[in-house]
């Protein structure tokens, strides 16, 4: 049957993003965020940051439960791919970096990095709320988990497996963003922030096999927030570059993206690349065990 296995599987996906997609496009045009479409994009530079997070918050919620009622027998977090994969068209509609720093340039202070820092963080926190109501109904019954759909067993890794996984995901999207992340412009920032940690999530899954995305997903919040705090460190209120909207410093690649390019094109390429790495992972279990399991030969 062609919609059988490999095909219904991306269909159900598919429609898992158009879905989030659309609400957040309907939640961005009916509450007017961004208040100006296409110059604006950070939450904290909203006229109200706080109307502005809730309704990113309930769009968010609402968007991983209905994609996983859609896609939630593909993965465990698919849901929360096609609703970080969705979520892009609330960072399509706002603008891009350079937009929030001239806004930002009259002030003549680079705190606005540390507002960004902070607005990635507040953003990681919904991300991670949408990730415990997934584990809330695993824990029900209601979802199944990774190892029940590619047949690698889930196994405790020591904390320290862990965090060398999230710090190898982080380092290796660093050089990527560093390669890709050239100008601000906002499909080269999306793009940019999505092949970077969808190589960094494979590199890391390679080294430290983990059983869980989260460690991975978390990588380009590190790698944002190194970015912005690392900009407003070296910028100087005598600076006049970045208040055009012009970065050019050693790091500046990383501070591109916006908060929302981060928690949108990150934990999509990070989940993407995790699962695709467990798919490798069992086909390289697979030829290991078969020439073990082969009868041996008469003499």
């Amino acid at each position: 049957m062609f919609f059988s296995g490999y095909y219904r599987a991306r269909l159900l996906l598919l429609a898992g993003v158009v879905a989030a997609a659309a609400i957040f496009t309907f939640a961005s045009r009916q509450f007017h965020v961004p208040a100006f479409p296409g110059f604006g994009g950070s939450l904290m530079a909203e006229p109200s940051p706080l109307v502005a997070t809730l309704v990113v918050a309930a769009a968010l919620l609402v968007s991983v439960l209905l994609a996983t009622l859609i896609a939630g027998t593909v993965r465990f977090d698919a849901g929360l791919f096609c609703a970080a994969l969705g979520m892009t068209a609330l960072s399509i509609r706002g603008g891009h970096i350079g937009d929030v720093l001239r806004q930002a340039g009259p002030s003549g202070s680079p705190v606005i990095f540390v507002h960004l820092a902070l607005e990635l963080v507040v953003l990681y926190a919904l991300v991670a709320l949408a990730w415990s109501v997934l584990w809330a109904l695993h824990t029900g019954g209601h979802l199944k988990a990774d190892e029940f759909r590619d047949g690698i067993e889930d196994t405790d890794e020591p904390l320290i497996f862990n965090i060398s996984a999230l710090a190898m995901q982080a380092g290796v999207m660093i050089l990527g963003m560093m390669l890709l992340a050239q100008s601000d412009a906002k499909a080269q920032a999306l793009a940019a922030v999505g092949i970077s940690s969808f190589i960094g999530a494979c590199a890391a899954y390679y080294m430290y096999p983990i059983s869980a995305s989260a460690w991975l997903w978390v990588g380009p919040m590190i790698v944002g927030i190194a970015g912005y705090i690392f900009a407003y460190l070296t910028l100087g209120h005598g600076d006049l570059l970045w208040k055009t909207g012009q970065l050019n410093f050693a790091l500046a690649p990383l501070a591109r993206p916006l908060p929302l390019d981060y928690a949108t094109a990150g934990p999509a390429g990070a989940i993407l690349g995790y699962w695709l790495s467990r798919r490798w992972h069992r086909q390289r279990l697979t030829e290991s065990a078969a020439p073990e399991s082969s009868p041996t030969p008469a003499p």
